[in-house]
């Protein structure tokens, strides 16, 4: 006897049958309650009717008709007939003793099916010897109902029209032959063509030979064995063609499309059923509520703005590939070794955009493309766990991009080498805070688990960055733990010392945030790319020393933040974009808090003239008393503001508010000095401009403003 198949993905899950039935003939037996079945003992003559017969999803026509004869002992035979559909077979008495499956075998079958979508299915068999030689035309694999790939998170029915020529042993169920299927494919991913032969025996299925077609440049070869048994796979596979051909089977066209091979986590739900969540603080302050609404307006308007920190999720990658697997494992839990490599591919992170531009309309803006030399990518799967050693993209010049290590939904770890890289490429990629120009140069090693074993948990990285300043390499050290947050760590050169921590995750009780920086004249070429270009530095000497913390719990409060620094300046210049001449002279220093700014002896030049800074500002607060306000005093001296004035200035301004919104006040003495009207109030100022002190200022000093 053939023992039962065990459960498999590669069966089908259940064949439902169903109908209405209708017999019209003569019944004649014979001890029908002692052997019914023993020949000669029952015959069954008469026509069949089956109305509205459903196979699967598989609907016949509304009506089969034809006679039906059973005879134990000699045959049984039916043939129902529609106006094109056909359901016809023999059966023959098995007389092989034990070796017999079943009672009676077919000697001829024929199911013939026009569903009206083409050419018709046909499935017919002819006993040949000990054989039974089956056809298969246009037969449709979505009736078997099954579902392959689910293991590996592929959902979907296997389907395809299959053509077949089979040998069939009816006693051993063993067979062997050749198929081809069109549009073969498992739910949404589909290919062109499958062809291969085949050979089943023992519950043990081997594939010789197989090609499938995706695309008409990319074909798959690959061999086989399947063991329905112990439900072991043993395969090898070669591929060669483009790597968009495979992107588009696969129906990969973006990096989160992609992510859908790996397992979904245990609390995912669908959009539809996710709850509303509060955002509200309706018992706290008025200040904690305005500084809630803040964190959230910036928050929306960073997912609203395309230009921030953002990486293409566009997967439109054209280029060839070669590629070679060898897997193994069981249908549950499959294995598998493989590599891919690719030369002179083209990643299209943007395409063709249509932008409206003032004055023109619409213009197309040009894709954005990045060119890859070279990929390399190696390593092996199992256990839900993709292993990479090495995977390798290879970018024009010397850029390169390495990674090796483990990703599964319960493991990420290994090592991330960058060397090279260029920033503006970069910049295709992402939008960089800073003003940047050079490359990257980084190596990071990190492991984590869930969840996250409490003895080790590291993240560790080192980064070469290098600038327009040929001087600056500065190298940094990176440690993200569960325990300890993060922390960033600069020791060398000593124009930058820079040490962070950052609790993670952040919570009630979490210590605060805490940074301490030393900056020195070098680093100090840093304030341009900070200010988008609106103050460099120039020259001179400079220092800057900062200690802050921060409650990441209180937000971005005057309450949360504690922050002490002082900045020193020695004959340095700085070029402020906004302000006439730009260039202003620095020397003396200043100390800052959160909450003031201390200034003494602070000497700055500009325009030709010198000015005394003396006094204490509020930081933030504008309501906070202090006892020595800020005084700028203008020594007597010559301006040369071209444009706007020529002439001498002596006075003193009294500083108030605060820092991010002073309010300035005081008194000022122009003499023997020139001022420019702007040409739009030249005309309408020309009568006035005799008597104005400011057009023409002569001898004695002249007092023009106050307060």
């Amino acid at each position: 006897m053939i023992p039962p198949l065990p459960p498999s993905p590669l069966l089908p899950r259940a064949i439902n049958i169903s109908g209405q039935a209708g017999f019209a003939g003569q019944l004649a037996g014979n001890n029908l309650l002692s052997a019914p079945f023993a020949p000669g003992n029952l015959n069954l003559n008469g026509t069949l009717e089956l109305a509205n017969l459903l196979l699967n999803d598989v609907q016949f026509e509304p009506l089969l008709s034809g006679p039906v004869r059973v005879v134990p002992g000699q045959a049984i035979a039916l043939n129902l007939q529609g106006e094109e559909d056909l359901i016809a077979a023999s059966l023959e008495p098995c007389r092989r003793g034990a070796a017999c499956p079943l009672p009676y075998l077919p000697s001829s079958f024929e199911v013939r099916l026009d569903p009206g979508q083409g050419e018709a299915i046909a499935a017919r068999g002819t006993q040949v010897g000990d054989q039974l030689a089956v056809n298969l035309d246009n037969f449709p694999l979505q009736i078997l109902n099954i579902n392959p790939a689910e293991a590996i998170n592929v959902p979907g029915q296997l389907q395809g029209r299959v053509d077949a020529e089979a040998q069939i042993n009816p006693y051993t169920l063993a067979a062997s032959g050749r198929t081809t299927v069109t549009q073969p494919g498992i739910g949404s991913i589909q290919g062109e063509e499958l062809a291969a032969t085949f050979a089943y025996q023992n519950q043990q299925l081997d594939v010789p030979s197989l090609s499938l077609e995706l695309e008409e440049d990319t074909q798959l070869q690959a061999t086989a064995n399947l063991n329905f048994r112990s439900g072991a796979v043993a395969a090898q596979l070669e591929a060669t063609g483009s790597v968009q051909d495979l992107l588009d089977t696969l129906q990969i066209t973006t990096l989160e499309s992609a992510t859908r091979f790996f397992e979904r986590p245990e609390n995912f739900v669908l959009q539809g059923n996710l709850p509303a969540l509060s955002v509200g603080l309706p018992q706290e302050t008025i200040a904690a509520q305005l500084n809630l609404l803040y964190r959230i307006q910036q928050q929306r308007q960073q997912a609203a703005d395309p230009d921030q920190f953002r990486l293409p999720s566009l997967l439109d990658i054209r280029g060839p590939f070669t590629a070679q697997a060898d897997i193994g494992g069981s249908f549950s839990n499959p294995e598998a070794t493989f590599e891919v490599t690719g030369d002179n591919w083209r990643w299209i992170t943007r395409p063709n955009e249509e932008v409206a531009v003032d004055a023109l309309g619409f213009v197309v803006d040009d894709p954005q493309i990045i060119a890859v030399d070279r990929v390399l990518v190696a390593g092996n799967y199992g256990d839900r766990t993709l292993s990479l050693a090495p995977a390798r993209i290879e970018l024009p010049g010397e850029a390169l991009l390495a990674f090796s290590g483990e990703i599964g939904p319960e493991t990420l770890n290994g090592t991330l080498e960058v060397e090279q890289l260029p920033l503006d490429l970069v910049e295709t990629l992402v939008v960089l805070p800073l003003d940047l120009a050079g490359e990257i140069t980084t190596a990071a090693n990190w492991a984590a688990r869930q969840p996250i074993p409490k003895q080790k948990a590291p993240w560790q990285s080192w980064l070469l960055l290098s600038t327009d300043n040929p001087s600056m390499t500065p190298l940094w050290a990176a440690t993200i733990t569960k325990e300890s947050g993060s922390s960033l760590r600069r020791s060398a050169p000593e124009y930058l010392q820079v040490q962070a921590s950052v609790p993670l995750p952040v919570a009630a009780d979490s210590a605060p945030a805490t940074l301490e920086a030393r900056l020195g004249t070098p680093a100090l070429d840093l304030i341009s790319g900070l200010t988008g270009g609106t103050v460099r530095w120039m020259d001179g000497v400079g220092n800057v020393a900062l200690q802050a913390s921060w409650d990441l719990n209180g937000g971005f409060t005057e309450a949360a933040i504690d922050a002490t620094g002082e900045a020193s300046f020695e004959n340095a210049t700085i070029a402020i974009a906004p302000i006439p001449e730009e260039i202003v002279s620095l020397n003396g220093s200043v100390t800052f808090s959160e909450t003031l700014l201390d200034i003494r002896q602070l000497q700055v030049g500009y325009a030709g003239g010198e000015f005394a800074a003396n006094g204490t500002l509020p930081t933030f607060n504008p309501g906070l008393t202090v006892e020595e306000p800020l005084v700028v005093t203008a020594i007597n001296n010559r301006l040369e503001i071209e444009g706007l004035y020529v002439g001498g200035l002596a006075g003193d301004f009294v500083v108030s508010g605060a820092a991010i919104a002073p309010v300035i006040g005081g008194s000022a003495q122009l003499y023997d000095g020139r001022a420019v009207l702007p040409p739009e109030l030249e005309e309408e100022e020309a009568i006035e401009a005799d008597e104005d002190p400011l057009a023409q200022v002569e001898g004695q000093p002249q007092t023009v403003a106050e307060n």
